[in-house]
Order: structure tokens, then C-alpha cells, then sequence
């Protein structure tokens, strides 16, 4: 999920398995949800914000796990971070400079982030 606060010149990015990178936020649905209600679900358990806006983008098949992904657009307020145990940490970054300075090269996100037209 690609995910922006309401004035949309910040973008989450969280650090997950003790990593020195930060990435997007990803979940999967679970069975009888919507990915709508996932992405919500995922952002709310991951970080505890809510999410105040939701645009699908577009979809990625990524190979190497076989995985048809969703790329939804995300606004959510802004508010204290309350993330779960499979985040390390959150923070906001500048959407022009996320892709050259926050996420790793060659990575999912850059192609995800790509795509979304960041």
C-alpha cells in the first residue's frame, strides 16, 4: 500500500524483521474480506491510524512467491503511531525523495511505487 497523509506530501514507510530499510506496508486478505477491508485492517494493525481514503491502483504478479498483488493508494490520518509486533518502527518521508533515498533498490516497492506513478 502505497500510503499518504491527507495533504499528501508525506508517505509511510515501515521497518519490519530488524531491518536497517524501510518498505511499504503489505498484508494479505483474509477469506470472506474484501481487499478494501484488508488494506484497512492491515493499516490499522500495522501502525494503528485510520485510514480515511482508499484508490485502487493497479495489480503486480511477483514471481518469486507466486503472488498476484494489489497496489492500493492510501490516505490516512494523521495521529500517533501504535504499531504491532511485525513492525520495527514507522515514519513519514517525502513522496519525491522516497524512492532515491528511503527504499531499497531494486526492490518490490520501487516497482509498486513505479507503477502508482510515484
Amino acid at each position: 500500500m502505497v500510503i499518504l497523509n491527507e495533504a499528501g506530501d508525506r508517505m509511510l514507510l515501515v521497518k519490519q524483521n530488524h531491518e536497517e530499510r524501510y518498505y511499504l506496508v503489505a498484508g494479505y486478505i483474509d477469506e470472506g474480506e474484501t481487499a478494501e477491508h484488508a488494506v484497512v485492517r492491515e493499516i490499522r494493525e500495522e501502525t494503528g491510524l485510520r485510514v480515511t481514503g482508499c484508490r485502487y491502483s493497479h495489480s503486480h504478479y511477483y514471481e518469486p512467491s507466486n503472488t498476484l498483488m494489489f497496489c492500493y493508494v492510501v490516505t490516512v490520518a494523521e495521529g500517533a503511531f501504535v504499531p504491532n509486533e511485525e513492525v520495527d518502527d514507522a515514519a513519514w518521508f517525502d513522496p519525491g525523495t522516497v524512492m532515491e533515498e528511503s527504499v531499497p533498490k531494486h526492490s518490490l516497492a520501487i516497482e509498486l511505487l513505479t507503477e502508482a506513478g510515484y
